[in-house]
């Protein structure tokens, strides 16, 4: 694939991904503290990122870089709406078999001890 058509691939998936996200321009701006010119050159396919900053916005949106490069991106649901909810949803999706099983384990714990709260 040749660099124009690379640029448009990952500008299209960027705001296709966005906008499942409800992420705006700003939002990245802020959050990974990438400038506001940088990120418009990537939603309109002028400018093409590097991997480090790459792997950050993938991390923000919650997919695999690949799914930014490629023509036809996988489909991963859409994140919860609430920020800590996604927070969680985002480092549960880095994490290996056996963590999230760990991580699994302790809110269930978590939830028990919260239901007990209640209930007394």
């Amino acid at each position: 694939m040749n660099d124009t058509k690379q640029r448009d691939v990952f500008a299209r998936n960027l705001q296709d991904y966005m906008k499942k996200r409800g992420v705006e321009q700003v939002d990245i701006v802020t959050k990974l503290e990438i400038t506001a010119s940088t990120v418009s050159d990537w939603c309109k396919g002028k400018k093409y990122p590097r991997v480090d900053a790459m792997q950050k916005l993938a991390d923000f949106l919650g997919c695999r870089i690949s799914d930014l490069t490629s023509e036809e991106p996988a489909q991963n649901p859409p994140l919860p709406s609430d920020e800590d909810e996604r927070e969680l949803l985002l480092i549960f999706r880095k994490l290996d078999r056996r963590a999230k099983h760990e991580m699994m384990a302790k809110a269930y714990e978590l939830e028990r001890v919260n239901t007990n709260k209640n209930i007394h």
